[in-house]
Formats: C-alpha cells, sequence, structure tokens
C-alpha cells in the first residue's frame, strides 16, 4: 500500500517538474524574442541614422554644386560685361579716332590731339 501511494505523488513531483521546465521553457524563449526585437529595433534606428546621414551630406552636396554654379554664372556675367565695357570703350575709342582724323584733315584742332 505504501508503494501505491508513493506512485502517486511520484507522478505529482514528475509533472511537476515537467510543468517547470516547460515554464523555464517559455520564459526562455520569451527573453529571446524580446531580445530579437530590441535588436531589430535597434538595427532599424541604426539604419534609419544611416540614412538621415545620406541625405544629408546629399543635401549639402546639392546645396554645394549649387553654390559652385551661381559663383561660376557671376563670374561668366561679370566676365561677359567687362569684355562689353572693353568693346564698348574701344568702338569709342575708335570712334574718337574717326572724328579726329576727319577733322584734322578739315584743318580742324581737336581735343584729343596735342596743340602744337
Amino acid at each position: 500500500q505504501a508503494a501505491e501511494e508513493q506512485l502517486p505523488c511520484q507522478e505529482d513531483v514528475v509533472k511537476e517538474k515537467q510543468l517547470k521546465q516547460e515554464c523555464e521553457e517559455e520564459e526562455r524563449r520569451r527573453q529571446e524574442a524580446e531580445e530579437q526585437q530590441r535588436l531589430e529595433r535597434e538595427r532599424a534606428a541604426e539604419a534609419q541614422v544611416r540614412e538621415e546621414k545620406r541625405l544629408r551630406e546629399k543635401s549639402e552636396l546639392a546645396e554645394h554644386e549649387a553654390a559652385e554654379r551661381a559663383a561660376g554664372a557671376e563670374a561668366t556675367r561679370r566676365a561677359e560685361d567687362e569684355r562689353k565695357r572693353a568693346a564698348e570703350e574701344q568702338a569709342r575709342k575708335e570712334a574718337q579716332e574717326k572724328v579726329d582724323l576727319f577733322l584734322k584733315a578739315k584743318g580742324f584742332k581737336t581735343m584729343s590731339m596735342p596743340r602744337t
């Protein structure tokens, strides 16, 4: 009779151990899942930081290139203005020389010609 009484008690002990193992296994799986989620969130945050940095660098490069183009356009405009100014000055000089030559040919003294 004592053996019969121990048998259900041993079965309870075995069931309790199994239940404890199952609980421990479930807790381990839960912790692993939480750790996996944490790692995934970290990777996503790092990827977002990298993407933001890439976009910021791309934007800075575009701004730099736009500034260079604007500076180049300004330099081109200034060079063109200077070329036009020089061409106008040369045209004025040539016109004045023609007038002076005409007046000299007619016997007049001109302002641009030194008086002798």
